[in-house]
């Protein structure tokens, strides 16, 4: 792996920049069954409905995004869900899970790296909906709903027609916590119910998946100097020693 251009990076703080994205989608060996939604979907782009059980037939595929993120080397994630309550209404001392996941920081909240050093990832707030995705197997561009069945969980719910659950905050009681107006109301959804406040979500990006362009210029995360591994594995264990104290 290459070392960091901490130069640059330090110099994005807190930034938008335009995420493109290519990678491989994981998709599941077994096709879920389709509820009548997702049915109707499958039909209306000229593709078969699989039965239960069946196996992927797709091999590899890939999916090509493109979106804004927020990322930048002074974000922090208990900052931005205190932030985010504080602006509801609500003043909270937010406490983060701790867990582990698989892997670790190298660059403030930035960058990290897999615990076996075999990927480096980027973490962004996706901002904006990403532009229509584009899947591709065997080369050739297939409609997303064709391959609904064996999609990854929120992508299969979302084809079908249901509801993603979202995590939401909790104060240190476990409370769940509510949006709230500027006198303290509780801010009440379409059926009447408060709206629970969901976390903003994080995301990990391979780097090796996507680019970022800054003002029409790609970001250069790395410079030509060599990470040695032994470097990546004091860091790591430092930062595991850390963790499970």
């Amino acid at each position: 792996m290459k070392k960091l251009n901490t130069t640059l990076l330090s110099k994005l703080s807190s930034t938008f920049a335009s995420l493109r994205y290519n990678g491989e989608v994981k998709m599941v060996k077994k096709a879920r069954e389709a509820n009548e939604t997702l049915t109707k979907a499958i039909l209306a782009h000229g593709g078969k409905v699989a039965e239960k059980g069946e196996p992927c037939p797709f091999g590899t595929v890939t999916k090509v995004n493109q979106y804004t993120v927020s990322i930048g080397a002074k974000l922090n994630y208990k900052r931005k869900v205190e932030a985010m309550t504080k602006r509801n209404g609500v003043v909270t001392d937010y406490r983060p899970e701790q867990r582990d996941l698989g892997m670790f920081p190298v660059f403030g909240e930035l960058v990290w790296v897999k615990n076996d050093l075999s990927e480096v990832y980027i973490r962004a707030y996706q901002t904006t909906k990403p532009k229509a995705a584009q899947y591709f197997a065997d080369g050739k561009e297939v409609a997303k709903e064709i391959l609904g069945q064996w999609l990854p969980s929120k992508d299969f719910n979302t084809l079908s027609g249901l509801e993603n659950t979202v995590s939401v905050v909790a104060d240190i009681d476990g409370n769940i916590i509510y949006c709230q107006d500027e006198d303290g109301n509780l801010v009440l959804d379409k059926d009447g119910n408060p709206m629970e406040m969901a976390l903003p979500e994080v995301r990990a990006i391979k780097l090796s998946n996507c680019e970022l362009y800054r003002k029409g210029e790609k970001i250069e995360f790395f410079t030509d100097e060599e990470w040695s591994e032994s470097e990546l594995a004091q860091i790591r264990d430092a930062y595991y020693a850390k963790f499970n104290a």
